[in-house]
């Protein structure tokens, strides 16, 4: 325990001074066919009220659709990204806060999240979603997506979604055991049964759905009843 503590990676302070939320903007259409995909789990969100935790630089909000919002606020501890954000929303409600702890008086239809999971805890991601059913209206919709999913964990390691020339065994085997001490590159991955339990614990209904985008990982809906 001693050990996982020293070697976990500190994600707040990693993202805190960065600009760039590092997605694969390289790919062809990668933000139109990602924010497609996640459209399809999120619903039309317009003349809804959504709250985006973690939203960067705002990098998916016209590919979703959030900027047809009745009202749309997003929140994310990067100063820089936000000030990206803004450059290109000027009139975009931001909030710099962190994440996992983030909770206001307000109502949401939507309160939504994407590869923000990855970087809490599960005592963070507790919180979280509890927060989040506080805000949550009636027939409120939670979607947390792009969930690194711990079954595929030693595949995505092993280099198994790679092209047969990039894997390396050894390498991946050392990549392995440091993301079961704690240090991995991508962060904390989740189960689903996890995400059931905790759903249940707040009355809030999961319903998983597999990443297109990433195989390695998954999104969820935490639906609160009327």
């Amino acid at each position: 325990m001693i050990v996982r503590f020293l070697m976990t990676r500190d994600w707040k302070k990693f993202w805190g001074d960065q600009s760039d939320p590092r997605h694969p903007s390289t790919v062809p259409d990668f933000f139109r066919n990602h924010g497609s995909e996640l459209a399809l789990v999120v619903g039309d969100p317009a003349g809804k009220r959504v709250l985006e935790i973690g939203c960067g630089s705002g990098s998916l909000f016209k590919a979703i659709g959030f900027d047809r919002a009745e009202f749309y606020r997003g929140v994310d501890f990067s100063e820089k990204m936000l000030a990206v954000f803004r450059a290109a929303e000027p009139a975009v409600d931001t909030v710099c806060a962190d994440a996992s702890s983030y909770c206001d008086s307000g109502k949401y239809d939507l309160i939504f999240s994407n590869a923000v999971a990855q970087y809490f805890d599960r005592s963070m991601l507790r919180h979280h979603i509890a927060n989040a059913r506080a805000m949550l209206a009636p027939r409120g919709r939670l979607i947390v997506g792009s969930v690194p999913w711990r079954g595929a964990r030693m595949a995505f390691h092993l280099q198994a979604y790679s092209a047969a020339a990039d894997r390396r065994l050894f390498r991946g085997m050392a990549v392995l055991a440091r993301s079961y001490l704690g240090v991995d590159q991508i962060g904390h991955w989740y189960s689903y049964r996890e995400f059931s339990k905790t759903a249940g614990k707040h009355g809030l209904i999961a319903t998983f759905f597999g990443c297109i985008q990433y195989p390695y990982r998954f999104h969820v809906r935490l639906d609160k009843p009327s």
